[in-house]
């Protein structure tokens, strides 16, 4: 991370003060067929035992919509083993319509449930 002392142009950012990371999950597709469980698996930075995962319409923006019906689990945990925190168990869909219109929420934690869409 860099800081420049009223900076007006790139090159004013002349001092290194630091490292930055943005956690999350990296942007990507996933299918899971109906009456199969669908295990997701996501790969990404800093993933924690707090993190959810939501399948929702794609017209909503995360954090604004309504988890898709179907699913055993609206709503689930990171299920990873060994601590990797990185699977998701979203149960199996038996009731709903197949398609292509929903994408994948995701939040650090239940508070913020929904926060970064990542394509279905």
């Amino acid at each position: 991370m860099c800081w420049g002392h009223s900076p007006s142009v790139n090159q004013d950012y002349k001092f290194d003060v630091g490292t930055f990371t943005l956690n999350g999950p990296l942007t990507m597709t996933n299918e899971c067929p109906m009456t199969v469980q669908c295990v997701i698996q996501v790969t990404g930075t800093g993933l924690a035992a707090t993190n959810k995962l939501r399948a929702q319409a794609s017209a909503d923006a995360c954090g604004t919509g309504s988890a898709i019906s179907g699913y055993t689990d609206a709503t689930v945990d990171a299920i990873g083993a060994s601590g990797s925190n990185d699977q998701f168990d979203m149960g199996t869909a038996t009731a709903g319509v197949a398609g292509t219109g929903f994408h994948l929420c995701w939040a650090h934690d239940s508070t913020y449930l929904s926060r970064r869409a990542l394509r279905s």
